[in-house]
């Protein structure tokens, strides 16, 4: 873990899911995002406290547990105040619904509550929402960034953006080969709204501080764009759920030997064919009993 300022008044804590600061005259700060478990949150307020800031409040970007898994050691033992969209807000309060809704709604089996889907309870203490708000004498904007997950926020400050997984970074795309995101649609609003952007920086939740931040947004456009070709291509024939993503596996080199790999792309893959129906480029039929996916003519 590395402390890295960007100016006098902001930074973020580099690790596998950075936590960002925002910092008043006092050295008062406000987080984005909390670390996956109580020894990430530890170790990320030693770096602080060796600095002299002292954790106020968090602001979770979204409900997935890698970025508030920690929060809960802040608020035992600083008693920061934490602050969430009122969809995350349920997640983190009952932090199950995450391996749930991974599940399709089913209890989930116990390999589903390792701390990466399951992060400990919080409680919320303020419901945010899009628009210039003013804790701690540090005035920033909270900016929707739908997408990657519901309620997705994103904070910026001093023209600097923390925008969470809106995007991922050059060595995420060629590890994970497909993006995690649950609404194309709204992924594909925030990453034209990025590329129009004029923000001194773009700060990621996974990897480093992008100045130059349009080539990594377009290489995430295109290989959206490039899975949305593919699957109307293929889609010309009825093609069932589990023959598609086969293809889409096979086409992307993509390799599944667990069931936590195996969730989340079915879930990408499930936000593609749900964008793919309702722009009525696809459509449903059954035979026999099961479901088909085929291209709208």
């Amino acid at each position: 873990m590395q402390l890295i300022y960007i100016n006098d008044h902001l930074g973020y804590i580099k690790s596998s899911v950075n936590i960002g600061f925002l910092l008043n005259k006092k050295k008062e700060a406000i987080l984005i995002d909390a670390g996956i478990d109580d020894n990430n949150a530890k170790k990320s307020f030693k770096i602080l406290d060796d600095e002299k800031i002292i954790p106020k409040k968090i602001v979770i970007t979204h409900a997935h547990a890698d970025h508030f898994g920690g929060a809960s050691w802040f608020v035992k033992h600083l008693n920061t105040e934490v602050l969430s969209t009122l969809p995350a807000k349920s997640i983190l309060e009952y932090p199950l619904w995450e391996p749930i809704y991974l599940f399709c709604g089913a209890n989930p089996p116990k390999i589903l509550h390792q701390k990466f889907f399951l992060g400990k309870k919080v409680n919320v203490d303020r419901i945010v929402s899009q628009g210039r708000v003013n804790f701690d004498n540090i005035d920033f904007e909270i900016v929707e960034l739908p997408g990657h997950s519901f309620g997705q926020i994103g904070i910026l400050f001093e023209n600097y953006l923390f925008c969470a997984d809106s995007f991922i970074s050059y060595e995420f795309l060629v590890k994970h080969k497909i993006p995690l995101n649950s609404d194309i649609k709204g992924t594909l609003q925030t990453l034209n709204y990025l590329k129009n952007s004029k923000f001194k920086g773009i700060i990621p939740s996974h990897g480093d501080l992008f100045e130059n931040y349009h080539d990594i947004l377009n290489e995430n456009e295109k290989i959206i764009n490039q899975i949305l070709e593919f699957i109307l291509d293929v889609c010309f024939k009825q093609i069932s759920e589990i023959e598609l993503l086969n293809l889409i596996y096979d086409k992307f080199d993509i390799s599944i030997k667990d069931m936590a790999t195996s969730v989340l792309m079915r879930l990408s893959v499930l936000a593609y064919i749900s964008y793919l129906l309702d722009k009525d480029l696809l459509r449903v039929e059954f035979v026999d009993n099961q479901q088909f996916f085929v291209r709208v003519s």
